[in-house]
């Protein structure tokens, strides 16, 4: 995770090396910054879109934060160069950096919410096929949503049960069972 925090110092080290002394991690959390600001104005105005939801941000507000960003990292660059030349390409790699992130960052949220919008329709579909298939798959013939259990009484008969209330089974013998765990019911005192 460390070496993620700082790979715009690395690639710093590796064009200017020694010439340029910035802080190892404000230029990547700047670009991360940068991201967050193009997914959140990105994923606001796909959901203003598509649900009329007030998350709209402005354009404007991403743009003007990006400025500042990047105003931020050029001070830095100034400030920690060891000449003219470095603050200039410096500054201009990382405006070009930022720019890209926070496209990134934007179109990243619009596919991650039209993922997730493919993934719940897929759920609401395979349970609508599930609900379909049980329905036309059933064995019950009651029309109402009991579930019915078999169960042999000590003469050897079959003895219906359906689910009644507060745990108690009606048998079509007209005894009272109740479930005792383990999948075993006895007959109740009731």
């Amino acid at each position: 995770m460390k070496n993620g925090l700082i790979w715009f110092w690395n690639l710093d080290r590796r064009i200017w090396g020694d010439k340029l002394e910035t802080n190892r991690y404000f230029a990547t959390l700047s670009v991360l910054c940068a991201a967050l600001a193009g997914a959140c104005a990105g994923g606001g105005q796909v959901l203003s879109a598509w649900f009329r939801w007030d998350l709209e941000v402005s354009n404007v507000a991403v743009i003007g934060l990006s400025i500042f960003i990047w105003g931020l990292n050029v001070a830095e660059s100034i400030i920690a160069s060891k000449g003219f030349a470095i603050p200039v390409w410096r500054s201009l790699l990382l405006l070009v950096t930022l720019l890209a992130a926070t496209a990134i960052g934007y179109a990243g949220a619009v596919v991650v919410l039209f993922l997730i919008l493919i993934v719940l329709v897929l759920f609401v579909v395979a349970g609508g096929i599930g609900a379909i298939g049980g329905a036309a798959s059933g064995s019950s013939s009651s029309s109402d949503d009991e579930q019915e259990e078999y169960i042999h009484n000590e003469y050897g008969g079959k003895v219906t049960l359906k689910e009644g209330f507060g745990g108690k089974m009606h048998g079509s013998d007209g005894r009272t069972y109740e479930r005792t765990g383990g999948g075993y019911v006895r007959e109740s005192d009731d």
